[in-house]
């Protein structure tokens, strides 16, 4: 038998005595570097996140407040978000297609027509 075989559970019997936030106090205080394991919604509910906007919620137009990653870049000099939902499909086809390949708005139709794009 190895010594983590032993070891592991002896300290998940120790660990369960007390709260995790008691466990994470108690180690910040005596200098040990320390955070919780956290699901999803507890990470998103940790105080720097909140601070620093890293979660931003959006009406999505098909399926309401969706909370989503904002934007990890912070800067003195820059407001707000420049986060967004994801497109919807087709949503900016007619833009890239104009931008990107600099079509015309009568080569676009014709594409649609044609079946190439909806």
């Amino acid at each position: 038998m190895k010594h983590r075989d032993v070891l592991v559970p002896r300290l998940e019997q120790i660990f369960r005595t007390r709260t995790v936030a008691d466990w994470i106090a108690r180690l910040r205080a005596a200098d040990v570097p320390a955070a919780p394991v956290n699901n999803v919604d507890a990470a998103f509910a940790e105080p720097p996140v909140k601070e620093r906007e890293m979660i931003v919620e959006y009406d999505h137009p098909q399926v309401g407040k969706v909370r989503l990653p904002g934007n990890p870049i912070k800067m003195s000099d820059m407001s707000g978000t420049i986060s967004r939902p994801a497109p919807m499909l087709g949503e900016h086809t007619d833009a890239v297609l104009q931008t990107l390949l600099r079509l015309s708005a009568e080569e676009i139709v014709a594409l649609r027509e044609n079946g190439a794009i909806n």
